[in-house]
Protein backbone atom coordinates (compact mmCIF):
# COMPACT_ATOMS: atom_id res chain seq x y z
CA UNK A 1 0.00 0.00 0.00
CA UNK A 2 1.29 3.17 -1.06
CA UNK A 3 0.88 6.18 1.69
CA UNK A 4 2.18 10.04 2.05
CA UNK A 5 1.22 12.71 4.16
CA UNK A 6 -0.51 12.51 6.66
CA UNK A 7 -1.48 8.55 6.78
CA UNK A 8 2.30 8.21 5.98
CA UNK A 9 2.81 9.52 9.21
CA UNK A 10 0.35 7.87 10.96
CA UNK A 11 1.79 4.89 9.48
CA UNK A 12 4.89 5.73 11.21
CA UNK A 13 3.82 6.35 14.29
CA UNK A 14 1.68 2.88 14.54
CA UNK A 15 4.56 0.82 13.75
CA UNK A 16 7.31 3.04 16.23
CA UNK A 17 5.12 2.61 18.71
CA UNK A 18 4.12 -1.12 18.34
CA UNK A 19 7.82 -1.68 18.33
CA UNK A 20 9.25 -0.08 21.60
CA UNK A 21 5.95 -1.72 22.80
CA UNK A 22 3.70 1.53 23.21
CA UNK A 23 0.18 1.78 22.65
CA UNK A 24 -1.89 5.02 21.38
CA UNK A 25 -2.94 7.41 23.99
CA UNK A 26 -6.82 7.26 24.05
CA UNK A 27 -8.91 9.68 22.09
CA UNK A 28 -6.04 10.75 20.50
CA UNK A 29 -5.42 10.54 16.30
CA UNK A 30 -2.27 10.02 14.70
CA UNK A 31 -3.50 12.16 11.69
CA UNK A 32 -3.14 15.45 12.14
CA UNK A 33 -6.13 17.76 11.48
CA UNK A 34 -6.28 21.17 11.25
CA UNK A 35 -9.79 23.45 10.32
CA UNK A 36 -9.01 26.81 7.80
CA UNK A 37 -10.74 30.31 8.70
CA UNK A 38 -13.62 31.54 6.20
CA UNK A 39 -14.89 35.03 5.96
CA UNK A 40 -18.12 35.81 4.73
CA UNK A 41 -18.27 38.55 1.96
CA UNK A 42 -21.07 41.21 2.65
CA UNK A 43 -23.13 41.40 -0.10
CA UNK A 44 -22.63 45.68 -0.52
CA UNK A 45 -18.48 44.20 -1.94
CA UNK A 46 -19.94 43.98 -5.90
CA UNK A 47 -16.39 42.88 -7.21
CA UNK A 48 -16.32 39.95 -4.79
CA UNK A 49 -19.63 39.04 -5.20
CA UNK A 50 -19.05 38.99 -9.03
CA UNK A 51 -15.72 36.82 -8.64
CA UNK A 52 -17.41 34.47 -6.96
CA UNK A 53 -20.15 34.07 -9.17
CA UNK A 54 -17.45 32.75 -11.66
CA UNK A 55 -15.18 30.75 -9.59
CA UNK A 56 -15.39 27.42 -10.83
CA UNK A 57 -12.28 25.31 -10.92
CA UNK A 58 -11.54 26.01 -14.27
CA UNK A 59 -12.57 27.72 -17.57
CA UNK A 60 -15.64 26.40 -20.15
CA UNK A 61 -13.77 25.83 -23.44
CA UNK A 62 -15.18 22.38 -24.98
CA UNK A 63 -18.57 21.70 -26.27
CA UNK A 64 -20.46 19.00 -26.11
CA UNK A 65 -21.79 18.51 -30.43
CA UNK A 66 -23.20 14.89 -30.23
CA UNK A 67 -24.19 12.99 -27.18
CA UNK A 68 -26.34 9.38 -28.34
CA UNK A 69 -26.54 6.23 -26.68
CA UNK A 70 -25.28 3.26 -28.21
CA UNK A 71 -26.52 0.57 -26.21
CA UNK A 72 -30.01 -1.41 -27.10
CA UNK A 73 -32.98 -0.29 -25.56
CA UNK A 74 -33.58 -3.34 -22.30
CA UNK A 75 -29.84 -4.30 -22.53
CA UNK A 76 -29.97 -2.72 -18.82
CA UNK A 77 -26.78 -0.68 -19.35
CA UNK A 78 -25.80 2.85 -20.73
CA UNK A 79 -22.25 3.52 -23.29
CA UNK A 80 -22.36 7.28 -24.73
CA UNK A 81 -20.87 8.18 -28.10
CA UNK A 82 -19.92 11.97 -27.44
CA UNK A 83 -18.29 14.42 -29.93
CA UNK A 84 -16.88 17.88 -28.60
CA UNK A 85 -15.42 20.73 -30.27
CA UNK A 86 -12.15 21.21 -28.75
CA UNK A 87 -10.29 23.94 -30.70
CA UNK A 88 -10.24 25.88 -27.93
CA UNK A 89 -7.93 23.57 -26.03
CA UNK A 90 -4.50 23.44 -26.15
CA UNK A 91 -2.59 21.33 -29.04
CA UNK A 92 -0.19 18.91 -27.70
CA UNK A 93 2.04 19.26 -30.62
CA UNK A 94 3.88 21.73 -32.73
CA UNK A 95 2.86 19.57 -35.75
CA UNK A 96 -0.71 21.53 -36.60
CA UNK A 97 -2.55 18.41 -34.68
CA UNK A 98 -4.42 19.08 -31.17
CA UNK A 99 -3.63 15.81 -30.64
CA UNK A 100 -2.77 12.35 -31.50
CA UNK A 101 -4.65 8.87 -31.87
CA UNK A 102 -4.11 7.03 -28.83
CA UNK A 103 -3.95 10.83 -26.66
CA UNK A 104 -6.61 11.35 -24.15
CA UNK A 105 -8.86 14.04 -22.64
CA UNK A 106 -9.17 14.92 -19.07
CA UNK A 107 -13.06 16.21 -18.29
CA UNK A 108 -14.06 18.68 -15.37
CA UNK A 109 -16.92 16.79 -14.00
CA UNK A 110 -19.66 18.82 -11.51
CA UNK A 111 -22.02 17.05 -9.39
CA UNK A 112 -25.78 16.90 -9.09
CA UNK A 113 -27.68 19.46 -8.50
CA UNK A 114 -29.49 17.15 -6.66
CA UNK A 115 -26.89 16.04 -4.33
CA UNK A 116 -24.92 19.63 -4.32
CA UNK A 117 -28.58 20.71 -2.55
CA UNK A 118 -28.92 17.81 -0.55
CA UNK A 119 -25.35 18.37 1.27
CA UNK A 120 -26.18 22.20 2.11
CA UNK A 121 -29.54 21.25 3.04
CA UNK A 122 -28.00 19.31 5.82
CA UNK A 123 -25.65 21.38 6.82
CA UNK A 124 -28.08 24.39 6.65
CA UNK A 125 -26.18 26.61 4.48
CA UNK A 126 -27.15 29.29 2.04
CA UNK A 127 -26.45 28.18 -1.24
CA UNK A 128 -25.81 32.21 -2.69
CA UNK A 129 -23.80 32.88 0.09
CA UNK A 130 -19.96 34.24 -0.69
CA UNK A 131 -17.00 33.48 1.49
CA UNK A 132 -13.16 33.82 1.06
CA UNK A 133 -10.65 31.59 2.93
CA UNK A 134 -8.17 32.86 5.21
CA UNK A 135 -4.57 32.38 3.12
CA UNK A 136 -2.89 32.24 7.02
CA UNK A 137 -5.17 29.59 7.88
CA UNK A 138 -4.14 26.97 5.73
CA UNK A 139 -0.54 26.13 7.36
CA UNK A 140 -1.60 22.88 8.51
CA UNK A 141 -4.62 22.08 6.23
CA UNK A 142 -3.93 19.59 3.43
CA UNK A 143 -3.27 21.17 -0.16
CA UNK A 144 -5.78 18.38 -1.34
CA UNK A 145 -8.44 19.70 0.58
CA UNK A 146 -11.10 22.34 -1.00
CA UNK A 147 -10.00 25.41 1.23
CA UNK A 148 -6.48 25.04 -0.48
CA UNK A 149 -8.03 25.09 -3.45
CA UNK A 150 -10.65 27.59 -3.83
CA UNK A 151 -8.90 31.05 -4.62
CA UNK A 152 -10.77 34.23 -4.28
CA UNK A 153 -14.11 34.51 -2.86
CA UNK A 154 -16.48 31.69 -4.03
CA UNK A 155 -20.23 30.78 -3.13
CA UNK A 156 -20.95 27.85 -1.45
CA UNK A 157 -22.98 26.42 -4.43
CA UNK A 158 -20.28 26.87 -6.84
CA UNK A 159 -17.84 25.07 -4.10
CA UNK A 160 -19.88 22.31 -3.98
CA UNK A 161 -21.06 22.04 -7.63
CA UNK A 162 -17.33 22.31 -9.03
CA UNK A 163 -15.05 22.02 -6.25
CA UNK A 164 -16.15 19.34 -3.90
CA UNK A 165 -15.70 15.51 -4.14
CA UNK A 166 -18.84 14.36 -2.91
CA UNK A 167 -18.90 11.32 -4.47
CA UNK A 168 -15.71 9.74 -3.14
CA UNK A 169 -16.01 7.35 -0.01
CA UNK A 170 -14.95 8.97 3.43
CA UNK A 171 -10.97 9.08 3.55
CA UNK A 172 -9.45 8.32 6.82
CA UNK A 173 -8.21 12.24 6.94
CA UNK A 174 -11.61 13.09 6.27
CA UNK A 175 -13.03 11.25 9.51
CA UNK A 176 -10.03 12.40 11.36
CA UNK A 177 -11.13 15.71 10.93
CA UNK A 178 -14.49 15.33 11.66
CA UNK A 179 -13.27 13.16 15.28
CA UNK A 180 -11.41 15.99 16.18
CA UNK A 181 -14.21 18.76 15.40
CA UNK A 182 -16.91 16.72 17.27
CA UNK A 183 -15.01 15.75 20.27
CA UNK A 184 -16.82 18.27 21.67
CA UNK A 185 -20.30 18.35 20.44
CA UNK A 186 -20.72 15.00 19.77
CA UNK A 187 -18.23 12.89 21.77
CA UNK A 188 -20.11 9.45 20.66
CA UNK A 189 -19.35 9.80 17.44
CA UNK A 190 -15.60 11.00 17.77
CA UNK A 191 -14.92 7.89 19.42
CA UNK A 192 -16.79 5.81 16.72
CA UNK A 193 -14.25 7.72 14.04
CA UNK A 194 -11.25 7.73 16.18
CA UNK A 195 -10.60 3.97 15.47
CA UNK A 196 -11.12 4.21 12.00
CA UNK A 197 -8.28 6.49 10.84
CA UNK A 198 -5.37 4.20 11.68
CA UNK A 199 -3.65 2.60 8.31
CA UNK A 200 -4.08 -1.20 9.76
CA UNK A 201 -7.80 -0.51 11.00
CA UNK A 202 -9.81 -3.82 10.29
CA UNK A 203 -12.95 -2.06 10.78
CA UNK A 204 -12.52 0.77 8.15
CA UNK A 205 -13.59 -1.38 4.47
CA UNK A 206 -16.92 -2.18 6.04
CA UNK A 207 -17.52 1.41 7.26
CA UNK A 208 -16.83 2.40 3.82
CA UNK A 209 -19.42 0.00 2.44
CA UNK A 210 -21.94 2.02 4.49
CA UNK A 211 -20.91 4.86 4.33
CA UNK A 212 -19.78 5.23 0.63
CA UNK A 213 -20.55 9.22 0.05
CA UNK A 214 -20.64 12.12 2.32
CA UNK A 215 -24.79 12.12 2.00
CA UNK A 216 -24.59 9.02 3.18
CA UNK A 217 -22.43 9.53 6.24
CA UNK A 218 -24.85 12.78 6.82
CA UNK A 219 -27.52 10.39 6.93
CA UNK A 220 -26.38 7.66 9.27
CA UNK A 221 -24.24 10.06 11.19
CA UNK A 222 -26.46 13.51 11.78
CA UNK A 223 -23.98 14.62 14.44
CA UNK A 224 -21.50 15.54 10.88
CA UNK A 225 -24.03 18.31 10.03
CA UNK A 226 -22.41 20.25 12.97
CA UNK A 227 -19.37 21.67 11.04
CA UNK A 228 -18.88 25.06 10.25
CA UNK A 229 -17.91 25.75 6.42
CA UNK A 230 -14.16 26.04 7.72
CA UNK A 231 -14.18 22.96 8.92
CA UNK A 232 -15.72 21.48 6.16
CA UNK A 233 -13.87 22.78 3.37
CA UNK A 234 -10.72 21.18 5.31
CA UNK A 235 -11.94 17.68 5.81
CA UNK A 236 -13.33 17.39 2.08
CA UNK A 237 -10.75 17.01 -0.85
CA UNK A 238 -11.05 18.91 -4.19
CA UNK A 239 -12.88 17.19 -7.21
CA UNK A 240 -10.38 15.43 -9.53
CA UNK A 241 -10.77 15.39 -13.55
CA UNK A 242 -11.33 12.41 -15.11
CA UNK A 243 -9.55 10.96 -18.10
CA UNK A 244 -10.65 9.28 -21.04
CA UNK A 245 -9.19 7.91 -24.69
CA UNK A 246 -9.95 9.57 -27.24
CA UNK A 247 -11.64 7.64 -30.05
CA UNK A 248 -11.23 9.18 -32.89
CA UNK A 249 -7.80 10.78 -35.48
CA UNK A 250 -7.28 14.15 -35.74
CA UNK A 251 -6.94 12.98 -39.45
CA UNK A 252 -10.40 12.58 -39.29
CA UNK A 253 -11.55 14.77 -36.63
CA UNK A 254 -9.13 17.91 -36.53
CA UNK A 255 -11.12 20.14 -34.35
CA UNK A 256 -13.08 17.45 -32.70
CA UNK A 257 -12.57 14.63 -30.01
CA UNK A 258 -14.78 11.53 -29.93
CA UNK A 259 -15.25 9.84 -26.50
CA UNK A 260 -17.26 6.22 -25.97
CA UNK A 261 -17.83 6.38 -22.01
CA UNK A 262 -19.54 3.46 -20.38
CA UNK A 263 -21.78 4.96 -17.54
CA UNK A 264 -21.17 3.74 -14.30
CA UNK A 265 -24.82 2.67 -12.59
CA UNK A 266 -23.95 0.39 -9.29
CA UNK A 267 -26.71 -1.34 -7.57
CA UNK A 268 -26.40 -2.84 -4.32
CA UNK A 269 -27.74 -5.68 -3.04
CA UNK A 270 -29.62 -3.78 -0.33
CA UNK A 271 -31.17 -1.59 -3.14
CA UNK A 272 -28.62 1.41 -2.74
CA UNK A 273 -28.00 3.03 -5.97
CA UNK A 274 -24.53 4.54 -7.00
CA UNK A 275 -23.98 6.49 -10.51
CA UNK A 276 -20.39 7.55 -11.50
CA UNK A 277 -19.17 11.30 -10.93
CA UNK A 278 -17.87 11.82 -14.53
CA UNK A 279 -19.68 9.18 -16.82
CA UNK A 280 -22.89 10.44 -15.34
CA UNK A 281 -22.20 14.29 -15.37
CA UNK A 282 -21.50 13.36 -19.43
CA UNK A 283 -24.17 10.93 -19.78
CA UNK A 284 -26.84 14.07 -18.67
CA UNK A 285 -25.11 16.88 -20.96
CA UNK A 286 -26.94 16.36 -24.70
CA UNK A 287 -25.39 19.88 -25.49
CA UNK A 288 -23.37 21.61 -22.74
CA UNK A 289 -20.25 23.89 -22.62
CA UNK A 290 -17.11 22.08 -20.26
CA UNK A 291 -13.76 22.19 -18.70
CA UNK A 292 -11.51 20.00 -20.29
CA UNK A 293 -8.00 19.58 -21.75
CA UNK A 294 -5.68 17.29 -23.85
CA UNK A 295 -3.14 15.21 -21.88
CA UNK A 296 -0.53 13.46 -24.28
CA UNK A 297 0.12 9.24 -24.19
CA UNK A 298 3.70 10.01 -23.95
CA UNK A 299 4.18 7.76 -26.81
CA UNK A 300 3.81 4.44 -24.40
CA UNK A 301 0.33 4.18 -26.44
CA UNK A 302 0.67 5.16 -29.94
CA UNK A 303 0.54 3.26 -33.73
CA UNK A 304 4.02 2.56 -35.64
CA UNK A 305 5.78 5.39 -37.21
CA UNK A 306 5.78 2.90 -40.16
CA UNK A 307 1.95 2.40 -41.34
CA UNK A 308 2.64 -0.43 -43.08
CA UNK A 309 3.70 -2.56 -39.54
CA UNK A 310 0.45 -4.74 -38.72
CA UNK A 311 -0.67 -4.14 -35.30
CA UNK A 312 -2.72 -6.37 -33.15
CA UNK A 313 -5.54 -3.86 -31.03
CA UNK A 314 -6.03 -6.15 -27.01
CA UNK A 315 -8.91 -3.87 -25.39
CA UNK A 316 -6.89 -4.17 -22.16
CA UNK A 317 -7.76 -2.01 -19.87
CA UNK A 318 -8.78 0.20 -22.42
CA UNK A 319 -11.57 -0.70 -24.11
CA UNK A 320 -12.60 0.34 -27.33
CA UNK A 321 -11.94 3.72 -27.56
CA UNK A 322 -8.40 4.48 -28.50
CA UNK A 323 -8.74 1.23 -31.61
CA UNK A 324 -11.41 3.39 -32.76
CA UNK A 325 -8.84 6.13 -33.20
CA UNK A 326 -6.05 4.00 -34.61
CA UNK A 327 -8.52 2.28 -36.94
CA UNK A 328 -9.54 5.91 -37.97
CA UNK A 329 -6.22 7.16 -38.45
CA UNK A 330 -4.75 3.74 -40.27
CA UNK A 331 -8.25 4.56 -42.98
Amino acid sequence: MALCGPLLSAHFWVNALSHYGLTIPENRSMVPSASASVIFVNPTDEVKWGAAQASRNGDYNAKILLNKELQQPGSGRSTRHIELDISSLTPLSDDGNLYEAGDHLEVMPENDPKVVQAVALNFGWVLDSVFEVDPDSLKDVSPRSLAASIRGSCTVINALTYYADLSSPPTRTMLSIFAEQLSKASPETADTFRPLIMPDSAEFPAFVEKNRTLLELQKNYPQVNQLELGQFLSAVGVMQPRRYSIASSPLSHPTRAHLTVGVVHDILKDGREFYGLASSYLARMPSKNLRAALKSSKSSFGLPTDPKVPIIMIAAGTGLSPFRGFVQERA
